[in-house]
């Protein structure tokens, strides 16, 4: 899988003093573009697209350009270039460059860069906190009732979930599960696998320009990416599951 940019020619016949010449012009080039045959091959699609974009015939660029060139690809990632809705803010740019470039002043393209496409809604309501670290997460929900969880975005496990939540255990009281593959897929999603958990209750969103947190019934705020086809059973085991 590999970009391409496509350049059009055109040929033309102009009449100058009765005779015709026949002349050739050419557009230029276009951003690289990638063809895909299935929805799953997206994210790969995107992570080349950015950096095909960002380094074009270089091997390493400044943090600062990789920086502006991100934003521009997460924004229209998640069709948000008529209205901004939820953008990346200091503090999370702050965060990408400690965890996933290590602190460096200059970016290599040899860095894998994934996207998902289908958390679009969730991320820009703020459901997704996104990037925060573990201690973080603790020092947010350390003193809130039990059952009440955030979702972000793995530190360890580049592209991959975790759900920080608060548990009645003394000795764990903020507990951190990293969503498994298995968890979700294509018949379910990251919601679905929320909506069975019971441990997890109120979902805490982010308002990124506050950095704040705002408690949110999980149900109410996660229906309307509830797959249709998936039911609870009612009588289910109220329990932690396994690995919980």
């Amino acid at each position: 899988m590999t970009p391409s940019s496509l350049r059009f020619i055109a040929n033309y016949k102009e009449k100058t003093s009765g005779k015709t010449v026949e002349k050739q012009v050419e557009s230029v080039q276009s951003n690289p573009v990638i063809v895909i045959t299935n929805e799953s091959q997206w994210a790969e699609a995107a992570g080349k697209l950015l950096i095909a974009d960002a380094f074009n015939s270089k091997d390493e660029i400044p943090w600062e350009l990789f920086a502006n060139i991100l934003q521009s690809h997460i924004l229209t990632a998640t069709h948000q270039s008529s209205e901004i809705k939820r953008k990346l803010h200091s503090w999370e740019f702050e965060y990408i460059q400690k965890f996933y470039f290590d602190g460096k002043a200059s970016i290599s393209k040899s860095k894998s860069i994934h996207f998902k496409r289908h958390i679009e809604p969730l991320w820009s309501s703020g459901s997704i906190y996104g990037l925060i670290t573990k201690s973080e997460c603790n020092s947010f929900l350390t003193n809130l009732p039990e059952g009440s969880f955030l979702i972000h975005f793995s530190d360890s496990v580049p592209g991959s979930f975790a759900v920080a939540y608060v548990t009645n255990d003394d000795s764990e009281p903020v507990k951190h599960y990293l969503v498994k593959p298995e968890d979700i897929g294509a018949n379910k999603t990251l919601p679905d696998f929320l909506r069975e958990r019971h441990q997890f209750k109120t979902l805490y969103q982010v308002d990124p320009s506050k950095r704040s947190l705002h408690p949110k019934n999980k149900d109410t705020e996660l229906e309307p990416f509830y797959s249709k086809r998936i039911k609870i059973n009612a009588n289910a085991n109220p329990g932690y599951v396994s690995g919980l």
